[in-house]
């Protein structure tokens, strides 16, 4: 198996805006996900074998704003978390913090999982 990229990233709405999508509709399928461990903070930590993916769940008015994440995982879990996190019909930018670059989410995916 190769080495999973690390990750540390943003997860934003279109065009860098808000995630959008309630706290609670957010966290109920996050939960959903097997060994994913939440808190009432909105900090959240899932882990496999040979990965962890940490980060914490902002919002504003019951609304989340953004999702930041940290650590590696293989990208069928990423795009797991993806789902739970955004929901299956939003649009999603990534801001990738080690380099202060915006993407939409196909492109993030196939830069850092390439085929």
């Amino acid at each position: 198996m190769s080495e999973l990229p690390r990750l540390h990233l943003h997860l934003l709405g279109p065009a860098g805006g808000p995630l959008g999508g309630r706290f609670d509709d957010v966290v109920e399928r996050l939960t959903a996900i097997e060994r994913v461990h939440y808190e009432p903070d909105g900090s959240l930590l899932w882990s496999g074998k040979n990965w962890q993916i940490g980060g914490l769940i902002y919002d504003r008015a019951e609304i989340v704003q953004y999702v930041e994440l940290q650590g590696a995982l293989p990208v069928d879990c990423w795009q797991r978390l993806i789902s739970a996190l955004a929901g299956p019909d939003r649009q999603v930018s990534v801001l990738r913090l080690q380099d202060q670059s915006l993407h939409d989410l196909q492109s993030f995916e196939n830069s850092t999982w390439p085929q």
